[in-house]
């Protein structure tokens, strides 16, 4: 998918060395659907028509950057905690057994990001980069019961894992906001 949004920071730069740290706020359209196809699902517990979906639709990290600048160049390591949203649907058709069933869990889940960089100085206080970032999140759980039969419930759990690779290409904006040179 696409990963789209902004960034703040500050950073200080000591001889040839440059640490500081970052937060950023992404919008994303990271989702995959699956619906079950004619001849049903494993067990006959799911039917034709069966829709199972999950969505990431927001990103967000603090991270420590630690770099080595040379010239107008920049490379660099970040890393720290990072927080995504997490939106699983689940839409079962009606069954001779019972109505269909339609339910909906959004979450927050925490997890790490680590990954790195580089920022090329092209005009005074403007700056191009690229940052590569790997985040694991903590793995989501959810439960739904089906009536398989008359006074027969049939529970069944989904368990998903997000983990996200992301190349982003950045440009910057430096304010230098305490008059340093």
């Amino acid at each position: 998918g696409f990963v789209y949004g902004g960034q703040v920071g500050c950073a200080w730069q000591t001889g040839q060395f440059v640490w500081g740290i970052e937060g950023d706020f992404n919008g994303t359209d990271i989702s995959r659907d699956f619906v079950v196809p004619p001849g049903g699902g494993p067990l006959g517990l799911f039917l034709p028509g069966d829709r199972f979906s999950i969505s990431n639709d927001w990103q967000a990290s603090i991270r420590g950057r630690l770099g080595w600048a040379f010239d107008r160049f920049q490379l660099y390591a970040t890393g720290g905690v990072a927080w995504a949203n997490f939106n699983v649907e689940v839409a079962l058709v009606p069954s001779v057994f019972g109505p269909a069933l339609f339910a909906s869990r959004d979450k927050t889940l925490t997890g790490w990001t680590v990954g790195g960089g580089f920022e090329w100085a092209f005009y005074p206080n403007w700056s191009l980069g690229l940052e590569y970032r790997f985040s694991q999140y903590d793995g989501d759980e959810n439960s739904f019961n089906r009536l398989v039969a008359p006074g027969t419930l049939l529970r069944f759990a989904s368990s998903a894992d997000l983990e996200t690779h992301e190349l982003t290409a950045r440009v910057n904006y430096r304010f230098n906001l305490f008059g340093l040179q």
